[in-house]
Order: structure tokens, then C-alpha cells, then sequence
């Protein structure tokens, strides 16, 4: 995938003056539209994610048509004209699918997200701050009694809520998955050697926080294998992300990252 980007990037103090020189003045789903891609994983979206979080109506179409007229609004009040198409004016990105319009795939500038947080459009504080969480995953809780006919919930109160896990249920799921982590295939063994053999943390698709009781759980529909690392990212928010998210976000990072 080829990746459009601005040949010389304005500063972040030029977006700011930029901004506020628009005219007309940016409308609030022009903003929305900066805020809702700002606020995405790494900044990174496609245009029918953006549609779909700015609920516009129109879908990937219409965000288009709006994001290239803010970029070509942004390019005549800045005095830059890009190379490419205008929405290069707000960020880097391309075609998964050239052929395909609704394969687009945008990152923002770091420039431009620094100006959205100067003028005072998003608060950089809404951002997760996982330094500022402390949890603790399923796998470092203590081991409950197995419970047969696999029901778990049981929710304990301790420093953080705390729920049973079902030691059963986490083995049933990794006899069907295997050990691999679901999201990106890391493998303990493979990596460190007998001492990493049978090792990986389980992941609840539905989170129990949601389900607040009892319920009978199903290894194969319910729980998945994660590496550690995938699973801290899962729950980087909460609701927590889900595995198709976390993929995507690697997968996107991936390609902006090497071009």
C-alpha cells in the first residue's frame, strides 16, 4: 500500500492559525470528525470507521466528501497545496484497496492532533493512561476450585473488583485453540523453550463486568488464547477492545510503519 503524505508539513503553530483562519468557520461535524479520529487507536481510521463513530449518515461516501473539503478549506487558509488529494492536508495515508474507495486508511498528524489539543477541541486527558490503572489479569489471580459444570462469576471485592476464573474452562479453551495467542500467534514454547511450554493467558470475549452473575460459560464460544502483551492491550479501555480491533490496529500501525 502506498502511503500519501504532505511533501513539508506545516508546524503544529501554522494548523492552530489554519484552523481558526478557516472560513467559513469548521462546523461541528467537521470537528467531530477530527475529534472521533483523534481519539482512535494510534489516530489511525477508514473512512467507514469514521462514518460509523461520527454516526454520519451517508457512510464512507459522504465522510470523503467532508474530509477532503475540510483538508481543501485547511490548504486554502494554511497556503499549502498538496500534491495528492486534500485530505493529505490533515493526514498521511492510502488505498488498502485502490480499487475499493472504502478501503481508505487515514493516520493523523501528530502536528495536527497537537493544534487539536492546543485550540482546546479534545482533551488530551481522555486519552488511556494505563500508568494511571492498576489491575490485575485473570492468569495472576489465584486458582478456584474447577467447577464442573463450568459456571463462573462470583464477583469479590478486594482493591479492585476481582471475579472467579474457571480453571477448567481456561483448559477446555486451550485444548481446543492450542497455545498460540489469537491475536498476533506468539507462542511461548517456540520462543523460550520448555519453560514457556503450555503457557498463555485466556481472554473472556464477553467481560464479566458486563454480565455482573453467574453464567454457564463456553470454552470454545466465550474464551480465547492471548499473549500477555495482547491481552494488557485488549484492556487498554473499557468495555475492553475486541481481538478483530487489536488485530487491526497491528495490522494498520504495520503498514504506516514501513513506509
Amino acid at each position: 500500500m502506498k502511503i500519501h503524505k504532505l511533501d513539508n508539513l506545516p508546524s503544529k503553530e501554522q494548523y492552530v492559525q489554519g484552523f481558526k483562519d478557516i472560513k467559513p468557520p469548521i462546523n461541528d461535524q467537521q470537528r467531530c470528525l477530527l475529534q472521533k479520529q483523534y481519539y482512535s487507536p494510534n489516530k489511525i481510521v477508514t473512512a467507514t470507521q469514521l462514518a460509523e463513530l461520527a454516526e454520519i449518515k451517508g457512510g464512507f461516501a459522504r465522510v470523503n466528501i467532508i474530509y477532503g473539503r475540510l483538508g481543501h478549506l485547511l490548504s486554502d487558509a494554511i497556503g499549502i497545496e498538496p500534491s495528492y488529494k486534500y485530505w493529505t492536508m490533515l493526514s498521511s495515508g492510502g488505498y488498502i484497496d485502490k480499487n475499493n474507495p472504502n478501503k481508505v486508511l487515514w493516520q493523523m498528524y501528530e502536528e495536527v492532533a497537537m493544534a487539536l489539543e492546543e485550540l482546546g477541541w479534545v482533551n488530551k486527558k481522555s486519552n488511556y493512561d494505563f500508568n494511571e490503572v492498576s489491575f490485575k489479569l485473570a492468569e495472576e489471580l489465584a486458582d478456584k476450585d474447577e467447577i464442573i459444570n463450568l459456571y463462573e462469576g462470583s464477583k469479590q471485592i478486594i482493591t479492585v473488583n476481582r471475579y472467579e476464573r474457571n480453571n477448567q474452562a481456561r483448559k477446555q479453551c486451550i485444548q481446543h485453540y492450542g497455545t498460540n495467542c489469537y491475536v498476533c500467534g506468539f507462542n511461548f514454547e517456540k520462543a523460550f523453550g520448555e519453560i514457556g511450554k503450555s503457557f498463555i493467558h485466556v481472554h473472556h470475549l464477553i467481560p464479566l463486568s458486563e454480565i455482573n452473575q453467574e453464567y454457564e460459560v463456553n470454552p470454545i464460544e466465550d474464551l480465547r488464547p492471548v499473549c500477555p502483551n495482547c491481552h494488557t492491550m485488549i484492556h487498554q479501555k473499557n468495555p475492553p477492545y475486541t481481538i478483530e480491533q487489536i488485530k487491526n490496529m497491528v495490522k494498520y500501525l504495520n503498514i504506516f510503519n514501513q513506509n
